[in-house]
């Protein structure tokens, strides 16, 4: 069985457009919880001269542990990046850190009907993943630390002012 990625995306940005709470079903049995900016002490600017741009961040929008019909025996995360309506931005690039390994990066540039990318994960080293910008555009980025066999996916958001 194929991960339907299109329906989870959905289902992801509807929770977060109607302002509930993320799309998580791993937290409670899996402790995967998302790493906020401000848990990473990324300042959120409330001066309003700050450009529009410099606002935006990368926002997880929704996890999703994997059935066993989805996953397939595999030990990878599958990763999805979006954009404010929904939609796959590819060639947006994701960082992988487990552990103390040297980061491992990987793009989005799959089919749309499967997952943007995925990373290999092995043995039970902490990971996680975030959305790694290029130089001439930067954003902060939501960090989401799992296990394999999750789907989660970010979008681009706009910061609030404190």
């Amino acid at each position: 069985m194929a991960i339907d990625v299109a329906r989870y995306n959905r289902q992801f940005m509807e929770k977060v457009k109607s302002q509930e709470a993320i799309f998580n079903n791993a937290a409670e049995k899996y402790g995967v919880l998302v790493k906020t900016l401000a848990e990473q002490s990324v300042p959120l600017e409330a001066e309003q001269s700050v450009p529009l741009e410099a606002k935006q961040y990368w926002r997880v929008v929704g996890v999703h542990h994997l059935t066993g019909a989805e996953n397939m025996s595999n030990h990878n995360v599958f990763c999805d990046v979006l954009d404010e309506d929904g939609r796959r931005l590819n060639s947006i690039r994701l960082k992988l850190a487990q552990g103390n390994m040297a980061p491992v990066y990987a793009v989005i540039d799959k089919p749309a009907n499967e997952p943007g990318t995925n990373f290999p994960i092995w043995g039970e080293t902490p990971s996680s993943v975030s959305v790694h910008s290029s130089n001439d555009a930067p954003l902060p980025s939501e960090e989401a630390p799992l296990p394999a066999r999750f789907l989660p996916s970010w979008g681009r958001w706009q910061r609030r002012s404190r």
